[in-house]
């Protein structure tokens, strides 16, 4: 990479150092409190959850039985993981609700369109919707809405969508219905709320249920943390 030829350019390549000092500035004067709920499932989910795989393997299309088998932990992982946050469903509407109620803006964090779209039919005109399967101006769209009309509480993201590049200051509360395998986007989804301008305390969320999937998928992360942060500890010590 060459010299910068003039303070604009030298600006734009300093940029990001220059808004990381200004973040870590502000997140001194707020307080930002990090939880994981955990709920045990009723009878009736244990045994609709304990049923997955069986269910999968009768209906599925897939007739070569060594193809399911050899992908058989990929699969069952992923089916596990979409029964569970529909089941989380209700949870995090009660969560959420409760925010609501003590005047809070929220940003709810989804994996599959399911869940999704379930949060998005409780509530109604009181939530935007955004996904990667919407074209840029609809994104765009729903973002001007959200940041212009005061009476919208619920923001509602894929986190594949949702968790980079958005400044959602308006909210303070997040609320991870379910989560990714990759540490960052779970991060990332965090600092939604943790950008300049914001001048609230921030609650975040994560939830999950006892001795299930989920239980596993939050043990991996604290793994895939602890490499990273070795990893950037020393990186910064040599």
């Amino acid at each position: 990479m060459g010299e910068p030829q003039n303070l604009d350019e030298l600006g734009e390549r300093i940029k990001h150092l220059y808004y990381r000092e200004t973040n870590e500035e502000m997140l001194k004067n707020i307080k930002v409190n990090k939880e994981i709920i955990t709920y045990n499932l009723t009878q009736n989910e244990k045994r609709l959850y304990n049923n997955a795989w069986d269910e999968y393997i009768n209906n599925s299309t897939e007739k070569n039985v060594d193809n399911l088998i050899q992908n058989h932990k990929l699969i069952e992982g992923s089916i596990f993981r979409q029964y569970l946050a529909d089941f989380m469903v209700t949870r995090t509407i009660d969560l959420a609700e409760k925010e609501i109620n003590l005047g809070k803006r929220i940003i709810i964090f989804c994996c599959f369109d399911k869940e999704l779209y379930s949060l998005q039919e409780h509530f109604g005109d009181r939530c935007v919707v955004y996904n990667g399967k919407m074209t840029l101006k609809k994104k765009d769209e729903t973002l001007k809405k959200f940041k212009n009309d005061d009476s919208i509480k619920v923001f509602i993201g894929n986190i594949q969508a949702a968790s980079v590049g958005l400044n959602l200051n308006e909210c303070s509360v997040v609320i991870f219905n379910n989560i990714s395998f990759v540490p960052s986007d779970n991060d990332q989804a965090c600092a939604r709320v943790l950008r300049l301008g914001q001048t609230k305390d921030v609650n975040i969320y994560f939830q999950s249920f006892n001795d299930t999937y989920m239980t596993r998928m939050f043990e991996i992360l604290d793994i895939k943390n602890e490499i990273i942060n070795s990893v950037i500890t020393d990186e910064k010590n040599k």
